[in-house]
């Protein structure tokens, strides 16, 4: 019998329907010895009867004031998400599984010795390398992680005995499937209590290219699933105890609601501009055509936190990291043309294109400035100019026009 494929499917099922039917802890769970089972060369069945409890971290609720940040970077030091204030919240607590009642049997210890499984659950979760303990980082929220440690508390007469006085040590979870040894019974029932250690780590210095949506967003921590206690039994030296039925105990978050504003700003006036060069020949062009300035304006009204910037992409060539925005054949596009376009800011310096990304420091993406000192709002000023790329050859006539761009991102 599999007894793990039968509790995670199980777990499976508890997950998908969150605590639509949850039984939280209260109750041991008291073991019955029987021989309707093929042990092979195992000896002893048990069993643990009934469903498969749940118990919740935190136990208290919590709901964060609303963090507004910008979407583009959302641990900038001037608007930071509060971590600490939501470390401090959530806690670190001990939280003990149901006991596990297992009645005397003989006086073999080999008879009776048991391990305890966890099982994390591995869609929800990355780990930090070189982290020890391993650091589990939250995937829907990836500023939040945390360490686990679990245990095993015994009590009864055996819990004196043996080896069962130093198998209440502390284990660290370093991985999706563990098992430690819990404690061997005796002629008299032995009790095993599962305790599972949970620390929240501030993931927040890791963490540089997370983006949200811009609008509201709640994130409810349970969604998360920490975990899954289950018995099992051990061999020290001879056949182990065989159980054939343990639902289990699951550690799901609860009541935690993280709420979050990723902020943006307004495009001021027009935001799609055309220039037209008209019409020139090849020996006209010996010096930069310019035409009518270009304005991009930015609004971030009370947003103060907000720094705007803005990355040209060129349409025509994507991976063009130069000066020179690329200019084609309107009836074939695959043709190479003797001109292009720049950029010329009022500084004098001239726009170089990069990536279509709002990703804080995405390669050539220029801060843009305030249009009044006092105002929240921001401009950019080019004036585009048509070049000759190669003074020493001619341009070859038809319609061409050059296509740029632009990418704002909310820092």
């Amino acid at each position: 019998m599999n007894k793990f494929v039968k509790t995670f499917q199980k777990l499976t099922a508890l997950f998908i329907i969150l605590n639509a039917i949850p039984k939280e802890v209260q109750a041991d769970k008291q073991g019955e010895w029987h021989n309707e089972c093929n042990t092979g060369g195992n000896h002893g069945c048990i069993r643990f009867p009934g469903g498969q409890s749940v118990t919740h971290y935190p136990k208290q609720p919590i709901t964060t004031e609303r963090y507004l940040f910008p979407r583009d970077n959302p641990v900038s030091a001037s608007k930071p998400i509060d971590m600490t204030k939501l470390i401090q919240a959530l806690g670190k607590h001990e939280i003990a599984m149901e006991t596990y009642r297992i009645p005397g049997k003989s006086s073999s210890r080999n008879n009776s010795c048991f391990l305890s499984e966890l099982h994390l659950d591995r869609s929800i979760w990355n780990t930090i390398p070189n982290t020890s303990p391993t650091i589990f980082q939250l995937k829907e929220f990836p500023y939040l992680g945390f360490t686990f440690r679990v245990r095993s508390s015994l009590s009864g007469q055996p819990a004196r005995v043996g080896e069962n006085n130093f198998l209440q040590g502390w284990h660290n979870i370093n991985d999706y499937e563990n098992e430690f040894r819990s404690g061997c019974g005796f002629t008299t029932e032995l009790r095993i209590t599962p305790i599972m250690e949970i620390t929240p780590k501030d993931l927040s210095h890791l963490v540089h290219d997370f983006q949200f949506p811009s609008g509201d967003i709640d994130l409810k921590l349970q969604n998360a699933f920490f975990g899954a206690f289950s018995l099992d039994g051990y061999s020290r030296a001879g056949p182990k105890p065989v159980v054939t039925e343990d639902a289990g105990t699951t550690i799901n978050g609860n009541n935690v609601n993280i709420r979050l504003s990723a902020v943006t700003c307004l495009i001021n006036g027009q935001a799609n501009h055309e220039r037209d060069f008209g019409t020139k020949k090849s020996s006209d062009i010996t010096a930069p055509i310019t035409t009518k300035p270009v304005d991009i304006r930015v609004d971030c009204g009370a947003a103060t936190y907000i720094e705007p910037w803005i990355v040209f992409t060129d349409n025509n060539d994507t991976g063009n990291v130069s000066s020179t925005l690329k200019m084609v054949y309107t009836d074939d596009r695959a043709k190479i043309a003797n001109v292009g376009i720049r950029l010329k800011q009022k500084n004098g310096n001239y726009i170089e294109f990069g990536p279509d990304s709002p990703k804080k420091g995405t390669q050539n993406q220029i801060k843009l400035t305030k249009e009044f000192a006092q105002q929240n709002r921001y401009i950019i000023t080019f004036t585009p100019e048509l070049i000759k790329l190669n003074a020493s050859q001619k341009i070859d006539g038809g319609q061409l026009e050059g296509l740029a761009t632009y990418t704002l991102s909310y820092q």
